[in-house]
C-alpha cells in the first residue's frame, strides 16, 4: 500500500475513529451519574445486597453504558497503532492484539460483574431470610459464583492489556508525530495511574483523553495533522546534520 493509499485510508476513517473516541467520556460520565443516583448503605457488602436486588434496572444501564466507554476505546487505539505502523517499520504488528484485548476483556468484565453481583444478591436475599449465619451464606455464594470468578479473571486480564497498549501505541505514534510528546506522556501516565491506582478523581481523566485524541484524530487540533512521514524526514535531515563535520582549515604557513 503507497502513501496514497494509506492517507485515503485515514481519512474514510478519520471520522468513525473520532466519533468513538468523543463517545468514551459521554458514556463514562452517564454511567457515573446514574450510579452516583443509588445510595449504597456504608457498611459490610450483605448491607448492600439489598439495594443491589431492588435497582437492578439503573445498574444495568449504568454497567451497559460503562462496558460501552472502554469498548470504545478500542477503536481509536486500534486507527493510532494503524496510522503509526504505516509510518514506521519499528512497530511491531503484533502489538495491535493488546488494542483490542484490553478494552474488550475489560468491556467483559464490567457485564461479567453485574451480572454476578445481581445474581449474588438474589440468592442471598433468598438463603438468608430462611435463618441461619448470613456472613457464612454470603461467603459460600460469593466463592461459589462462576461468574464473579470470571469477572476477576477477565478484570486481570483486561488491566494488564490495556495499561500494554496506554503505553506501547501513543509511544510510537509520538516517534512518528502523530502525537505531541506532552500528549502522549500524559496518556501513557494516565493509562497506567487510573489502572494501577484506581482513584475515584481520577477515573474521568483517561475517558476525556480520548476525547481530545478524536479531535486531533479529525485534524481540529492546533496545528493540524503532520504531515506524512514529517518526523521521520526530520529525523533523516538531524542525522544528516550530525554526520557532517566541519573540515579543519588548512594553515597557510611554510
Amino acid at each position: 500500500m503507497n502513501r496514497r493509499q494509506i492517507l485515503e485510508r485515514e481519512e474514510r476513517l478519520a471520522p468513525y475513529a473520532a466519533w468513538c473516541a468523543f463517545l468514551v467520556p459521554l458514556t463514562f460520565i452517564i454511567s457515573i451519574g446514574i450510579r452516583g443516583q443509588i445510595t449504597f448503605p456504608d457498611g459490610l457488602p450483605t448491607d448492600q445486597l439489598p439495594v443491589i436486588d431492588l435497582n437492578g434496572g439503573p445498574l444495568l444501564a449504568a454497567t451497559a453504558l460503562q462496558a460501552l466507554s472502554f469498548a470504545l476505546m478500542a477503536v481509536p487505539l486500534f486507527y493510532l497503532f494503524r496510522a503509526a505502523q504505516a509510518r514506521s517499520e519499528r512497530v511491531l504488528g503484533a502489538m495491535v492484539a493488546f488494542t483490542v484485548i484490553g478494552p474488550g476483556a475489560i468491556a467483559a468484565q464490567a457485564v461479567l460483574s453485574y451480572l454476578g453481583t445481581t445474581q449474588l444478591a438474589s440468592d442471598f436475599i433468598a438463603e438468608a431470610s430462611a435463618g441461619g449465619d448470613i456472613y457464612t451464606v454470603f461467603d459460600d455464594l460469593r466463592d461459589d459464583s462462576s461468574l464473579l470468578i470470571s469477572s476477576s479473571v477477565a478484570a486481570q486480564l483486561g488491566f494488564l492489556a490495556l495499561i500494554v497498549a496506554m503505553v506501547y501505541v501513543p509511544l510510537q505514534a509520538m516517534r512518528v508525530g502523530l502525537l505531541t510528546r506532552f500528549f502522549a506522556t500524559l496518556g501513557m501516565a494516565l493509562g497506567v495511574i487510573t489502572f494501577i491506582l484506581p482513584v475515584d478523581v481520577l477515573q474521568p481523566a483517561l475517558p476525556l483523553w480520548f476525547a481530545w485524541l478524536g479531535v486531533i484524530i479529525l485534524g481540529r487540533a492546533p496545528g493540524g495533522r503532520p504531515p506524512f512521514g514529517a518526523r521521520r524526514a526530520a529525523l533523516r535531515r538531524g542525522r544528516r546534520r550530525r554526520s557532517i563535520r566541519p573540515r579543519p582549515r588548512r594553515c597557510g604557513c611554510r
